[in-house]
C-alpha cells in the first residue's frame, strides 16, 4: 500500500507542478477519485484474504494479529489519499501543508490512543491510528478547498463514472500489451 501511495503521490506532484489552472485540479481530482476506488477494491480484497493468508504465511502464532491488521487498512487508505493531496499542494508552493496536517493527526492520535488503549488494548491504538489518518485527510481536504477554491471537496468525492474510466484504461492497457505479444 505504501509503494502505491508513494507512486501516485509522485505522479500527482508532477501534474500539479505543471500548472495552477482548473484543468490541473480536475486531473488531480480524477486521480484522487480513481485511487480511492482502487484502495477500496484492494483494501476489501486484502481484508477478505488476510484471515487465511497471514497465518498461512507467518504461522498460526500470527492469527491474533489478523484483526488489528485488517483494522489498519482504513488508516492506510486515508494516509494514501492524504499523500495525493499533500503532494499536489506541495507542488503548488504550499510546502508546509503536510507538516500542519500530520501534526493535527498526531494531536488527535496521542490522547485517543492513550485513552482507547486502556479500554481495548492494541485495538484501541489501531482505531486511534485510523481516526488520526482520517482527520489528517480531512485537514488536507480543507486546505485543498482553500487553495483550489470552492467545489474542491465535492470534486474529490468518489463517482461511479470513474469506474468506467478505470475499466476502459485497464482494457486499453491489456490490449496494448497483448497486441505487442501477438505481433
Amino acid at each position: 500500500a505504501g509503494i502505491l501511495a508513494t507512486t501516485i503521490s509522485t505522479v500527482t506532484f508532477g501534474i500539479a507542478a505543471q500548472d495552477r489552472g482548473s484543468e490541473t485540479f480536475d486531473r488531480i481530482a480524477k486521480l484522487f477519485r480513481c485511487s480511492g476506488w482502487a484502495w477500496l477494491l484492494m483494501g476489501g480484497l486484502l481484508a477478505l484474504v488476510m484471515p487465511v493468508m497471514l497465518p498461512l504465511i507467518f504461522g498460526k502464532e500470527f492469527a491474533p494479529a489478523v484483526w488489528p491488521a485488517i483494522l489498519l487498512i482504513p488508516g492506510s487508505v486515508f494516509s494514501g489519499q492524504a499523500a495525493i493531496l499533500e503532494q499536489s499542494l506541495r507542488a503548488q508552493g504550499r510546502a508546509f501543508i503536510g507538516l500542519e496536517a500530520r501534526i493535527i493527526g498526531l494531536v488527535v492520535m496521542v490522547p485517543v490512543a492513550w485513552v482507547a488503549s486502556r479500554f481495548w488494548g492494541m485495538m484501541g491504538i489501531v482505531l486511534a491510528y485510523d481516526l488520526a489518518q482520517l482527520i489528517c485527510l480531512v485537514a488536507f481536504c480543507a486546505r485543498a478547498e482553500k487553495h483550489f477554491g470552492a467545489g474542491t471537496i465535492s470534486a474529490l468525492m468518489l463517482r461511479w463514472s470513474d469506474i468506467k474510466t478505470m475499466w476502459s484504461s485497464i482494457v486499453h492497457l491489456i490490449h496494448m500489451q497483448f497486441g505487442r505479444v501477438l505481433k
